[in-house]
C-alpha cells in the first residue's frame, strides 16, 4: 500500500478523491510515497499546484495533473465537451510547477552531485476521456482512466510504474530514488507545507 499524505483528503474534488483512493488501493503502488497538492513555485504566477506528486522507489517522479470532464483536439485547440469552449492545453501548469519543484529540490539537495539530474515527469490523467491507443495529444503521457479499463487490462498504479521506468530510461545518471532520498524529498516538502500554512 501507498504512503498517502495527507492520509484522507475530504475537502479535494471529486476527480481528486477517486484518484487518491484508486492509488492508496493498488497493490501496484506498494512502497509509493504519494503527496496530495504539493504547492512549487515557479516565476510568473506565485506559487501552482501539483495535484499529485508520486515518489516511486527506483524509478521516477510523477507531477500528476487530474482532469475532470470530456475533452476534445481539434486542430491543436483544446475544447470541453460539455461548453464547447476552448480550454488551456492541459498539463502547462503542472509542467511549469515541475520545473519549480525540481530548481526548489536541486537548491535544499546540494548533496546531489551536480551533473546528476532529477528523474521526474508530468502525467495529465483525464477521469474520463479516453484516447485511441496510436494518439499521444499531450509532450507528456496521457492516461485516461477508461482506457485502461477497456484497452490494457492495467490498473492506474501499473500504468504510472511503466510511466516511472520509462521516465528513468531518459535519466540513466540521474539521481537515485532510493528510501532516504525518497524519505529526505517527502520529509522536506512536508516541513514546507507546515511553514506555509
Amino acid at each position: 500500500m501507498a504512503t498517502m499524505v495527507p492520509a484522507v483528503i475530504p475537502e479535494a474534488p471529486e476527480a481528486d478523491q477517486m484518484v487518491f483512493n484508486l492509488l492508496r488501493d493498488d497493490p501496484a503502488t506498494d512502497g509509493w510515497v504519494i503527496i496530495h497538492g504539493v504547492k512549487s513555485p515557479f516565476s510568473d504566477r506565485g506559487q501552482q499546484e501539483i495535484d499529485f506528486l508520486a515518489l516511486v522507489p527506483d524509478a521516477a517522479i510523477l507531477c500528476v495533473e487530474v482532469k475532470r470532464g470530456g475533452f476534445e483536439v481539434k486542430q491543436g485547440q483544446w475544447y470541453a465537451l460539455r461548453t464547447s469552449e476552448p480550454v488551456d492545453q492541459p498539463g502547462r501548469q503542472t509542467e511549469k510547477a515541475m520545473f519549480g519543484l525540481d530548481d526548489q529540490l536541486r537548491d535544499r539537495f546540494s548533496n546531489w552531485s551536480a551533473g546528476a539530474e532529477l528523474p521526474m515527469d508530468c502525467v495529465i490523467l483525464f477521469t474520463d476521456t479516453t484516447w485511441p491507443p496510436h494518439l499521444r495529444p499531450l509532450d507528456h503521457p496521457t492516461v485516461g482512466l477508461p482506457d485502461l479499463e477497456l484497452r490494457s487490462q492495467q490498473s492506474l498504479g501499473e500504468r504510472l510504474a511503466e510511466i516511472a521506468q520509462e521516465t528513468l530510461a531518459y535519466f540513466p545518471d540521474g539521481v537515485r530514488l532510493d528510501s532516504q532520498t525518497i524519505k529526505d524529498i517527502q520529509d522536506y516538502l512536508l516541513a514546507e507545507r507546515r511553514d506555509s500554512c
